[in-house]
């Protein structure tokens, strides 16, 4: 078996900090040295994964691996994106979202196995772009967007000074009283609906991350996203309906609408939008569309019954 190349980008100030147990000593001894030659290099700034996997790519690297959280897999899988190379995944973030999807390990020992084993599957990625703007840019994205309280909270958590599940919990709390509703017009597949929605999401993945599980029945590689759609709701139902975010029973709460769909064009007042978590600016008007089975993921090996 001849050897694979590969590299490990590392986010040294990822969520967890456990990205900077990642080095030459870590990989020599966790690494199958038969299957893998290896290299390591650090992100400096947001932004600076892509330009790493640009370089991983020019140098011959076979499989690029994310370690950090769902903003380094985003970098890295966007650049990956309808290539023949393969991204792996050493989950070391606060979240986690696509990682927990593809049942990668949370340990780095366990997210080395997967990735010695070598077994790949092909998934579904997102794309998203304004449509105001001529030509549009595409922005690719893995697990989820989002239009609604989403997007508005991915700013808000980036400000946290501490990640983590209570961290987010709280930072809920306290703005949910002062959300703004909205009204949104969309067009799913040609189909035209308004919805006044506390919540839109975009769904390739099921969750966002800490095993908040937005689209309990999404699956990575049908080639559809499961548009998310919860409405106003009493606010003495918000404890409620988070306990149902992080006990996979949202779609049992009488408060979600699941639409699914490959293309949808958004109206709505509000420039902004979340992808992966991450808060971005777009004008008012956007697009987003799926592209089926576009990134080779690095997977834990299924074991087929006999």
């Amino acid at each position: 078996m001849s050897k694979k190349k590969i590299c490990f980008i590392v986010n040294p100030i990822s969520g967890s900090q456990k990205s900077r147990q990642i080095n030459r000593v870590f990989l020599a001894a966790h690494l199958d040295a038969d299957r893998y030659d290896f290299d390591i290099l650090h992100t400096e700034h947001k932004g600076h994964g892509m330009e790493l996997a640009k370089k991983a790519i020019v140098e011959g690297c076979d499989v690029v691996t994310a370690v950090g959280g769902d903003g380094t897999v985003r970098e890295i899988g966007s650049v990956l994106v309808d290539t023949d190379k393969a991204m792996a995944i050493i989950p070391t973030g606060s979240g986690n979202g696509f990682s927990r999807d593809l049942g990668i390990p949370m340990n780095l020992e366990g997210a080395l196995a997967v990735i010695n084993a070598g077994a790949q599957r092909a998934v579904d990625t997102g794309k998203i772009r304004s449509l105001k703007e001529v030509p549009a840019k595409w922005t690719s994205f893995m697990s989820n967007a989002g239009i609604g309280f989403d997007a508005y909270m991915s700013d808000k958590f980036d400000k946290l000074e501490k990640r983590g599940l209570w961290s987010y919990i709280k930072a809920i709390w306290k703005e949910f009283w002062a959300y703004e509703i909205h009204e949104y017009r969309l067009v799913i597949d040609g189909k035209e609906i308004k919805r006044k929605s506390w919540l839109i999401t975009f769904a390739n993945a099921c969750q966002y991350g800490n095993n908040a599980t937005v689209a309990p029945n999404a699956l990575l590689d049908d080639g559809l996203f499961d548009v998310c759609i919860v409405p106003k709701f009493p606010n003495w139902k918000l404890p409620i309906l988070l306990y149902r975010f992080f006990h996979n029973s949202i779609d049992k709460s009488g408060y979600l609408e699941v639409i699914r769909g490959k293309s949808i064009q958004v109206f709505k007042k509000v420039a902004y939008a979340q992808i992966d978590g991450d808060f971005i600016q777009l004008e008012e008007n956007l697009e987003v569309e799926i592209n089926p089975a576009s990134l080779k993921v690095v997977v834990p090996k299924v074991v087929v019954p006999k």
